[in-house]
């Protein structure tokens, strides 16, 4: 198949050169629609400070456009270090010098103290020795340094500033390209006060004091880009230059002014054959992006060659990117991902990443070596144990286990709870130990006392009152009413009884043994079937005194002193004396 590809031949007239190059203009395109977001290898940014107009640096290169240059015929008018002219020199206002020279300014800028005044449409003479006017406001002749005008190179660039497309020219609102050969820098901030754009500055031994002694005797020596305390930019570069000696200025006698070896450091040349400062025409402002863009066609097919590598080297059977990705997805299948928000691959996998967390902190914990995740699960597993040996009934998850014995042993209530199933506690030997009450609740209203299951009492719940049983009958032994106490069978007291108040014995008390009483007020009723021992008094009510014979008869061994009447039904034998203080009624023998 013959290539169809425009050719201009001698034969050709110049307009069907032209309907060609148009032709080859529309094949290729215009490359200021290729996507410099995605294409950035030749996208330069930065972003301005107050008053920045010159942009250079992080290896920018421009192409230079052969043959085609911007003429500034007009100039830049340069003043002394510091004037900034009054507020009327602004775009579009006439300057002059009487009727001498005439311009009109297309802008005004201030950078580092160094103001220019960029003009067009000149007639007349400029005159350094003569003050510029715009309506009333003047700049004296004294403030005026010179006037540049020169050639800037043409680049093949694009440039942004916040956004917007400036025009490569020199109107107020356009860039150009400066001519900057060479960046001398300096330390130790010397004044450059003195060092302004269009001066000659050289390194001699002695000093020059024109332009034709500093070019036959000058071992270096450069004209004035832009200076400031950091750097020297010049225009061009001659000579051989010396980190080690002054730097003069043309015009300045050492005495007056120049620059010690001391704080020159060294200079840097660019490369001729590419360009490499950009120049707005006016101030941007602070923080303004200002982006640079040098992509060309070939540069931009070079940029994506690069970000999609050799095909050659493909390790698929396919020899294209169409075939060998169309391959890869048979091998990876559906990128329906379960589980994942994402619906690639690479976000799969950084979604996976972010919920795995950082693999490199695996081992951070005490006891761990591992490096990777799957290792890292393995000591875990290791730690944790075959899940099938719980010994709860759900054995599938940790977590279904746990919640199984959350279920009775709930740790945000701090409590335990079976609910309506029966709870059991097995162990050698159970302590229970609060710094409060210990609280006994039973429904069922009955306590068990057991050993090895037998039961050997219970505590029960009787109408309110506490009721004690003992061994495995049903029989209550003991109840509880508010403060008092009932034995309801037989009380055996093997020791002491101290009894502090009244003790009422409504039945038959039986004492087996000696009953001493210290003090004993009141008594209803007694009977002693063995021997008593009064130590002390005895009052008994009227008629409340038997002593019955039917055994045997009563023996008083010591002295029987009756202070009242006694009545004796029966035999009455004195084996002593006996004294009677009142009347002794006898009715039998």
């Amino acid at each position: 198949m013959a290539d169809n590809e425009h050719r201009v031949l001698k034969s050709n007239t110049f307009d069907e050169w032209r309907q060609s190059t148009n032709e080859v203009s529309f094949d290729v395109g215009d490359d200021a629609l290729l996507d410099n977001t995605r294409l950035g290898d030749k996208v330069f940014s930065y972003t301005a400070s107050a008053g920045q107009n010159q942009f250079t640096g992080n290896n920018l290169v421009i192409q230079k456009l052969p043959d085609a240059t911007i003429d500034n015929t007009g100039g830049y008018i340069i003043l002394k270090h510091g004037v900034v002219p009054h507020s009327d020199f602004q775009n579009g206002a006439t300057i002059s010098q009487g009727s001498n020279y005439s311009a009109t300014i297309e802008s005004v800028v201030t950078l580092d103290n160094k103001t220019r005044i960029l003009v067009k449409n000149s007639t007349g003479t400029f005159s350094a020795a003569a003050d510029l006017a715009v309506g009333s406001q003047t700049i004296a002749n004294a403030n005026i340094e010179r006037i540049v005008s020169e050639s800037f190179p043409k680049g093949n660039v694009r440039v942004k500033k916040a956004g917007t497309e400036l025009v490569q020219g020199l109107t107020e609102a356009g860039f150009h390209i400066a001519n900057h050969k060479g960046t001398v820098a300096l330390t130790g901030t010397p004044s450059v006060d003195e060092v302004t754009e269009g001066i000659t500055i050289y390194q001699a031994s002695a000093n020059q004091t024109t332009q034709e002694g500093v070019e036959s005797n000058a071992s270096w020596w450069a004209t004035v880009y832009h200076a400031n305390t950091s750097s020297i930019k010049t225009k061009n570069n001659n000579g051989t230059f010396s980190a080690s000696s002054d730097i003069r200025v043309l015009g300045y006698a050492p005495g007056e002014f120049k620059i010690d070896a001391a704080k020159v450091s060294s200079l840097s040349l660019n490369d001729d054959s590419v360009l490499h400062t950009v120049e707005l025409n006016n101030e941007a402002a602070s923080g303004n992006v200002v982006l640079v863009i040098t992509t060309d066609l070939v540069s931009a097919v070079n940029e994506l060659q690069d970000d999609i590598g050799t095909v050659e080297n493909l390790s698929t059977s396919a020899g294209d990117l169409v075939l060998a990705i169309n391959e890869h997805e048979g091998d990876i299948g559906n990128m329906t991902l379960t589980g994942l928000s994402a619906t690639d691959l690479s976000a799969a996998a950084r979604e996976l990443r972010t919920e795995l967390g950082d693999v490199t902190t695996i081992n951070n914990a005490t006891g761990y070596s591992a490096t990777d995740a799957a290792a890292g699960i393995l000591e875990i597993q290791g730690d944790i144990g075959d899940v099938t040996s719980l010994t709860t009934s759900h054995k599938a998850t940790l977590v279904g286990a746990i919640g199984e014995i959350e279920s009775v042993f709930d740790a945000s209530t701090k409590e335990i709870s079976a609910g309506s199933s029966n709870f059991t506690i097995t162990s050698n030997r159970l302590s229970i130990d609060a710094n409060e009450n210990i609280i006994l609740d039973a429904n069922g209203g009955v306590i068990q006392l057991k050993d090895n299951g037998t039961e050997w009492g219970k505590i029960t719940n009787g109408s309110g009152q506490m009721q004690l049983r003992s061994g495995s009958s049903s029989n209550i032994f003991l109840t509880g009413n508010g403060v008092d106490a009932t034995f309801n069978n037989d009380l055996t007291i093997e020791r002491d009884l101290d009894v502090d108040r009244n003790l009422n014995v409504d039945g038959l008390g039986v004492i087996d043994g000696t009953l001493s009483v210290g003090d004993l007020t009141t008594l209803a009723s007694l009977t002693v079937t063995g021997a008593t021992q009064l130590n002390g008094g005895l009052t008994m009510d009227t008629n409340k005194f038997t002593v019955a014979n039917g055994t045997g008869n009563t023996l008083i061994a010591g002295t029987l002193n009756v202070d009242g009447a006694v009545d004796i039904d029966s035999t009455l034998d004195v084996l002593n004396g006996a004294t009677l203080r009142s009347t002794l009624d006898l009715t039998g023998n």
